[in-house]
């Protein structure tokens, strides 16, 4: 997990071509703002939910510094966090935030992810555009996509709407009422 601080900040490197740094938490965030300083950049952390608090200072410590952009995108348990983090003992994590909370997922963006699979049958099209009205979204998708795909293979077989339903079960998801309309 890239939750804590430490760990943020090796996958903050690694994204920038960095691999083997070490270091105090302190020198590798020195080394990140070396790194992005004047280059008008924008960062993004998915699955930011699961940042912690001082990761999150550290992220907006950057912003304040060498004014980056910073995006956050994650479950929707993300809003609250940030909001909650501002009413606390750390309203610089919310003083300049825009919240843009997308509630629902395009057809066109399920379907974007279906081809990128070479997932063309209108049957697990269907089904996965169900998969992606849960929490998780396009994340899910592609966690149900990941499994089916280790089923098949498993089994020495193409993957085909059998392996995604079985993916679905085992993730927990109620695929029977899934095969309908999406």
């Amino acid at each position: 997990s890239d939750a804590g601080l430490a760990n943020m900040l090796l996958a903050v490197l690694r994204a920038l071509g960095k691999r083997d740094e070490v270091g105090t938490p302190q020198r590798l965030s020195n080394l990140i703002m070396d790194l992005i300083a004047d280059r008008n950049i924008l960062l993004i952390f998915d699955e930011a939910h699961e940042l912690s608090d001082k990761a999150f200072e550290e992220i907006r410590g950057w912003h304040d510094l060498i004014d980056i952009g910073v995006a956050f995108v994650g479950e929707p348990r993300l809003v609250q966090k940030i909001r909650a983090t501002g009413r606390a003992a750390k309203p610089a994590l919310s003083r300049r935030t825009t919240i843009f909370q997308a509630h629902k997922v395009k057809p066109a963006d399920v379907e974007a992810l279906c081809d990128a699979w070479g997932s063309r049958d209108p049957e697990e099209i269907r089904l996965l555009k169900q998969v992606a009205r849960l929490d998780g979204a396009l994340g899910e998708c592609t966690q149900v996509m990941e499994l089916a795909s280790l089923i098949a293979g498993g089994r020495g077989e193409v993957r085909r709407l059998e392996h995604i339903l079985a993916a679905c079960q085992q993730r927990g998801l109620d695929f029977r009422s899934m095969r309908g309309d999406g």
